[in-house]
């Protein structure tokens, strides 16, 4: 949860913040045209298709790993309190790496849609 404001008090979820950059990404692509980036090689919808599938099943693996790793160090999964710190696993290489992980699948979005604006708004 990121807390914005003076005092803090609006959170922001990664979710959301992620599903807002797409939101912005797609309509600047359908105001100011798609603006494709993805090599010629790599331009066919089966393989963007698939870069996508293996971007969403690695943010899998990462969310479980992450439950995984919380769940050892009664860390509080999903908003209940916090009964230690967590630095194995996925939070060894970042302090969330949830964050990481919708970042990740914003580029997996910018590749199957083929839109350098997905990668702008990201």
């Amino acid at each position: 949860v990121i807390s914005v404001g003076w005092g803090g008090d609006i959170p922001l979820f990664p979710p959301f913040v992620g599903l807002g950059s797409l939101v912005v990404g797609l309509l600047l692509a359908r105001i100011l045209g798609r603006r494709p980036f993805v090599p010629a090689p790599l331009n066919l919808l089966i393989v963007r298709v698939a870069i996508f599938a293996a971007a969403v099943g690695i943010i899998a693996q990462v969310k479980s790993a992450c439950d995984s790793e919380m769940a050892k160090q009664n860390a509080g999964v999903n908003f209940t309190p916090v009964g230690g710190i967590v630095t194995t696993g996925p939070y060894e290489y970042s302090r969330n790496p949830l964050y990481v992980a919708v970042c990740g699948l914003l580029l997996g979005c910018a590749v199957l849609f083929d839109s350098a604006w997905l990668l702008l708004s990201g």
